[in-house]
């Protein structure tokens, strides 16, 4: 009777393992993963050095992924269509070779239909969090306009911008602006380089000092102990202490 009840306990288990694995599979399989509203601020709309690009690209990313979304749907429409088409091919069928080469061909469809759903759900909840942020940023539908118009001024400064913190990052990462940044300062003239430069290392120098009066407030606070290595979930558990003290 022992031997018995174990025998049903692992079975039980084992069912238990198999609904687990099937729900898990089959809600990745068809769950949308869009970039998160994060990702779509700070490193879409941030990876430029000024607002007037932050914008532009932000309106660029909205109609890249509009024209995207139109032909999802037209994906599903065709993939609708194909179904029902050889749903009908299937009900016609006498051959039994021709019926399950048609009942498979349905499947790889239904199989489509999931992800072009799936698809459809990740591009128009990224294209919220850009209209979203656009909202936030502009605030109105006339001072988003602005940014559809080519702003020369606005150019000019950004790739000013651009190169300085680049440059920064150079000096910061190795202490010398590298071959790249430098040819394209020199692209520029004599004015624009020494204002890129004179950026670049006002930059590089407010990180550098603000690092090291965050190193130094850290060093106070860390207790060493010899042979404690932290574990690689000590950044977040740093993370979620800070938003703790914060709120």
């Amino acid at each position: 009777m022992e031997k018995e009840s174990i025998k049903q306990r692992e079975l039980q288990q084992t069912i238990s393992d198999n609904s687990f694995d099937e729900y898990i599979v089959d809600k990745a399989l068809l769950h949308p993963f869009p970039q998160t509203e994060f990702q779509c601020e700070h490193f879409v709309a941030g990876s430029h050095a000024t607002k007037y690009r932050q914008v532009r690209q932000v309106l660029l990313e909205v109609g890249s992924r509009k024209h995207s979304l139109d032909k999802l749907h037209i994906s599903v429409r065709k993939n609708e269509l194909l179904i029902k088409q050889k749903e009908d091919k299937l009900a016609k069928a006498k051959d039994s070779y021709e019926k399950e080469l048609l009942q498979i061909e349905i499947d790889d469809c239904l199989l489509d239909r999931g992800q072009w759903q799936k698809r459809v759900d990740q591009a128009e909840i990224e294209i919220k969090y850009f209209l979203d942020y656009l909202k936030r940023t502009c605030g109105t539908l006339d001072q988003t306009d602005k940014f559809f118009e080519l702003d020369d001024e606005e150019e000019h400064k950004y790739w000013i911008a651009r190169l300085a913190k680049q440059s920064s990052v150079d000096l910061l990462s190795s202490g010398r602006i590298q071959p790249g940044n430098v040819d394209a300062i020199l692209m520029m003239g004599g004015e624009d380089q020494a204002s890129t430069l004179n950026a670049a290392i006002r930059y590089a120098g407010a990180i550098d000092s603000g690092m090291e009066r965050m190193k130094l407030s850290a060093e106070a606070e860390i207790k060493y102990m010899e042979g404690d290595v932290p574990s690689v979930d000590y950044l977040e558990q740093e993370l979620q202490n800070k938003l703790l003290k914060s709120e």
